[in-house]
C-alpha cells in the first residue's frame, strides 16, 4: 500500500494484531505522533544507521530530528532494533 494512507491501514492491522501487547501499542500510538517519512531515494548517499535498544522514547525523537534537519543529498536511515 502507498503513500500516507497506506501506512495507517498498515499500522491499524499491526494495532488489531498486538495479541498480548495490543494495550501498550495503544499507548505508544496516543504518546507519540506518527512520523511520515520521505521517499527513500533510489541510491542514497549517506546512510545513517541508529541502535535501539529500550529506549523508545529516545529512538522516536532521534527520527524526529533526522527529518526535522532534512538533508542536501540523498540518505537512507536503517533502524537496529534489538526486540527489547
Amino acid at each position: 500500500k502507498d503513500g500516507p494512507r497506506g501506512r495507517r491501514d498498515d499500522l491499524a492491522a499491526c494495532e488489531a494484531d498486538a495479541g498480548p501487547f495490543a494495550d501498550l501499542v495503544r499507548a505508544a500510538r496516543a504518546r507519540y505522533a506518527p512520523i511520515e517519512l520521505p521517499p527513500a531515494p533510489e541510491t542514497p548517499r549517506v546512510s545513517v544507521v541508529i541502535c535501539a535498544h529500550n529506549q523508545f522514547a529516545r529512538t522516536h525523537r532521534c527520527l524526529e530530528s533526522i527529518f526535522e534537519q532534512g538533508a542536501r543529498a540523498g540518505f537512507e536511515v536503517v533502524l537496529v532494533d534489538d526486540a527489547s
